[in-house]
């Protein structure tokens, strides 16, 4: 094929009025422009009526462009102006903002994940029952902490420390058992 400059552009404001045609569906008009731009017009003939295949036959791809032109220049830009051109640049819009959003987020995710997972990891490397003296530590504190945001008054914190230790003395008797 070998466009370049002009002609390129050209063909790219081709393929995207055609996929305008196609219901935005970019990735099947670039195969129709493709298959085309090989000779094979007769999907595109479903588009863009009276081609003159002897014509592209004889002068290649800028012929095929200018067929294009003709027929459905600017298709793309007037589709635009419309209320449902307006939905659909709102939603690509929605989605770009999206994958930003979620590339921000990955990047200031990923390091609180690795250093969660090579917590996790040392945890895993440690003996059962050091695994269960932790699993009961925090428990109490997760108590304390629980009773103390719900109800701040000393005699929660009792029962939460009780809580905590019973579930402490349930994780030792598990130790044994194992």
């Amino acid at each position: 094929m070998g466009l370049q400059g002009q002609a390129l552009k050209d063909a790219i404001n081709a393929t995207q009025d055609l996929s305008t045609l196609m219901e935005g569906d970019i990735q099947s008009a670039v195969r129709v422009v493709a298959d085309a731009f090989n000779g094979n017009v007769g999907m595109l003939q479903r588009y863009i009526k009276n081609l003159d295949e002897s014509d592209i036959k004889q002068r290649g791809t800028i012929s095929l462009i200018e067929h294009m032109n003709k027929a459905i220049g600017g298709q793309a830009e007037a589709f635009g102006t419309t209320d449902a051109g307006s939905i659909r640049k709102f939603d690509a819009a929605v989605a770009d903002l999206k994958q930003s959003f979620g590339d921000l987020l990955k990047q200031a995710i990923n390091p609180i994940i690795n250093i969660f997972s090579k917590f996790l990891h040392f945890l895993n490397k440690l003996s059962d029952t050091t695994k269960i003296a932790v699993m009961g530590i925090t428990s109490i504190g997760v108590a304390f902490a629980f009773l103390n945001m719900q109800f701040g008054k000393t005699p929660y914190i009792l029962l939460g420390f009780a809580t905590g230790i019973t579930t402490f003395i349930s994780a030792i008797k598990m130790v044994n058992q194992l």
